[in-house]
């Protein structure tokens, strides 16, 4: 298989081949799949594909619980989407590192409280920063999404007023657009009962 040629980062925690050795059948097939995908994309060079690509590997290895190397991929995803100015794709990998970075840092509070606290920094920076984006794209169903599953990683963070100040407003986008559908909807009756 290709070796990575992602420059400027440091390496990749498991190699390509050690994961598919010790995984079983479903995981082992998912993580192939997506593997072989990023090969494709890598030997292909196109970015927009090689960032989805290294998405969904970062995804695979998230379900498997492999959270540093799901971090590796998934940051590499990020900065090709960065280089790509594809908002979307950010939020999207910016989405998965917050839940995925907030996770680990519940995982390590036991053992490094202080290593904890910068880990659930790293998963506020990557959720505000989502959440700030999503709001630039204009797509109000997709924000509400993003919104919610963003004030999801501040409640498990431990901050529960910046969690209700982003539910409130994906409340408040959420009224806003069924308002408007009313309002196309008044709009259409209305033209129908002149015809």
């Amino acid at each position: 298989m290709n070796t990575h040629r992602l420059v400027a980062t440091t390496p990749c925690p498991v190699p390509r081949h050690r994961a598919l050795e010790v995984l079983p059948g479903r995981a082992r097939d998912a993580l192939a799949d997506a593997l072989r995908q990023l090969d494709e994309a890598e030997l292909q060079d196109q970015p927009a594909i090689l960032a989805l690509a290294l998405a969904q590997v970062g995804r695979c290895y998230r379900r498997m619980g492999d959270g540093a190397t799901a971090e590796w991929y998934l940051q590499q995803g990020l900065r090709k989407a960065r280089t790509l100015c594809a908002p979307e794709a950010c939020i999207e990998l910016l989405c998965d590192l917050a839940e995925l970075v907030s996770i680990l840092s519940t995982e390590i509070s036991r053992d490094d409280p202080r290593g904890a606290h910068a880990v659930r920094e790293r998963a506020r920076d990557h959720g505000y920063e989502a959440a700030q984006m999503v709001s630039l794209v204009g797509d109000g169903e997709w924000e509400v999404a993003v919104l919610q599953r963003v004030s999801r990683v501040l409640d498990r963070c431990g901050d529960t007023e910046d969690a209700a100040a982003l539910r409130e407003r994906a409340g408040q986008l959420r009224a806003r657009d069924l308002r408007t559908l009313q309002a196309a909807n008044d709009a259409l009756s209305c033209a129908r009962s002149f015809q």
